[in-house]
């Protein structure tokens, strides 16, 4: 069963924690709006995919998860090897493809990171829904302390904005074949710099399956373990996922150490 609902035009997602909500803004007929197609100066009519139309305009499952991730890995002893890794307290957090909801951003924001910087494509970066969406659930001093970054995975050089990376947090990122290897390309980067910097860094990546993008999950798991040690997070078997905030189809992974390369 989906967790949010994409009929109604705002989600509230609850924390245990001093019982924050987030109410996140969706742009529901967004998603559904047709692409233009430059080549032939026409509208597409067909059914389109996230990256065909517009991508990041709603909410999904994915980036529920990650919230629900970092909310729990904030309370978990400090023992526990998932909270020294996941707990975005006093960490620079960057978001890649953070979309207009921009959630896993807003919950390291919430629970204590030192930094944090959103990334998307400069035409959410510059929506009004991201803007509202952090305002809404955000005090001043704290929105005023994001940096927002227009950034193209797979692009080189790193914007300076997001170095220094010990979190970051790709969320219902993977959708698209062709994105697969740009998406690991930036995450792999981004741990290089960091360890340049002999900073710790990993990634925390989740997807919702239900929408559908099957190539395209079995693509990132493959390239993914070839570069990273990853661990998938197995719901309530790790203590670390809430019950409420999660769903079977979204998969959960830690990724860490690459092959570092000066």
């Amino acid at each position: 069963e989906r967790v949010v609902d994409h009929s109604k035009p705002t989600f509230t997602v609850p924390f245990e924690i001093d019982s924050k909500q987030f109410v996140i803004q969706q742009d529901c007929e967004g998603r559904r709006r047709p692409a233009f197609d430059k080549d032939n100066n026409t509208e597409k009519d067909e059914d389109l995919t996230e990256f065909d139309s517009k991508t990041g305009a709603v909410l999904w499952d994915g980036a529920v998860v990650v919230a629900g991730v970092l909310e729990r890995a904030s309370t978990m002893a400090k023992s526990d090897e998932f909270r020294n890794q996941l707990n975005p307290r006093n960490k620079v957090c960057v978001e890649l493809g953070c979309g207009c909801s921009a959630l896993p951003g807003l919950a390291a924001t919430a629970l204590g990171a030192s930094r944090v910087v959103l990334t998307d494509m400069d035409v959410i970066i510059q929506s009004n829904a991201l803007q509202q969406n952090l305002k809404r659930n955000l005090d001043e001093d704290l929105v005023k302390d994001i940096s927002c970054v227009s950034y193209e995975w797979g692009t080189e050089p790193l914007p300076s904005d997001m170095s220094g990376a010990q979190l970051i947090l790709a969320a219902d990122c993977v959708y698209d074949i062709a994105l697969v290897e740009p998406l690991l390309h930036s995450i792999e980067m981004l741990m290089n710099e960091s360890a340049r910097r002999s900073s710790d860094c990993v990634a925390l990546v989740a997807f919702d399956t239900s929408i559908g993008r099957h190539k395209a999950y079995d693509l990132f798991e493959a390239h993914a373990k070839k570069r990273f040690h990853v661990v998938e997070l197995l719901g309530h078997q790790d203590g670390i996922m809430r019950g409420d905030l999660s769903t079977d189809a979204v998969r959960a992974y830690v990724l860490a150490k690459p092959t570092y390369q000066e």
